[in-house]
């Protein structure tokens, strides 16, 4: 039987793909990243052909903004069904030199979410073992159980957010695993957060938990 194309229904507002891509594209970048704050971007009109978004600041460099942009594309493609193109409003006009550094293909370091208390990939494995009632030892473990694979998931998804540490590092840290192993975990996360509201309250009450417990 074929795969089913992923299609928008017919009443479904056309900008309805959006907080998917915004939870997949925040899974893979983290909240704040190549000067961007990431939750901030928001579509601002859409059609069978373009989306324009609107931004909080201006990129940094004209090559970060048309990485962004078919980043984004892809993503929209990927949800909606539709390749479309992507724009950006207020466009600004970027005289500068490119950035030489490679967007989306290695993990550039950026500035923590904020947050009052620094937030560290141990103490969330800590937390996730205790939530989760594991064992020591189970989430670098190599087990496929999914009383043990989900909660990987999701506390390698709250240390993307939490702690400002690539991939590789979190990867490190659970395992070692290969980063893109924690990567695809945390779009896995962030796509079923997006799709169902039950599932995010319950992964948003053990941000929470991190949060108040993480030590001074």
């Amino acid at each position: 039987m074929p795969t089913p194309k992923l299609a928008s229904a017919p009443d479904e507002p056309e900008n309805d793909f959006w907080p998917r891509v915004q939870a997949a594209l925040r899974a893979e970048l983290g909240d704040y990243r190549f000067g961007m704050w990431i939750a901030q971007i928001a579509v601002k009109s859409a059609d069978d052909e373009r989306v324009v978004l609107t931004c909080p600041t201006a990129f940094r460099s004209l090559n970060v903004q048309e990485k962004f942009g078919e980043r984004i594309s892809a993503l929209i493609a990927h949800f909606s069904g539709k390749r479309r193109g992507v724009e950006f409003e207020p466009l600004v006009k970027l005289d500068g030199p490119r950035d030489p550094q490679a967007l989306f293909a290695t993990v550039i370091e950026s500035p923590a979410p904020m947050a009052e208390r620094r937030v560290t990939v141990d103490h969330v494995k800590r937390r996730a073992t205790e939530w989760y009632n594991l064992q020591p030892g189970d989430l670098e473990s190599r087990s496929r159980k999914r009383e043990i694979v989900r909660p990987r998931q999701i506390a390698t998804y709250v240390a993307r957010q939490l702690t400002g540490q690539s991939f590789p590092q979190i990867a490190r840290r659970f395992g070692p695993r290969d980063h893109t192993t924690i990567l695809h975990g945390c779009q896995l996360v962030a796509q079923k957060m997006a799709s169902d509201p039950d599932f995010a309250a319950q992964v948003e009450a053990f941000i929470d938990a991190v949060r108040e417990s993480n030590p001074s």
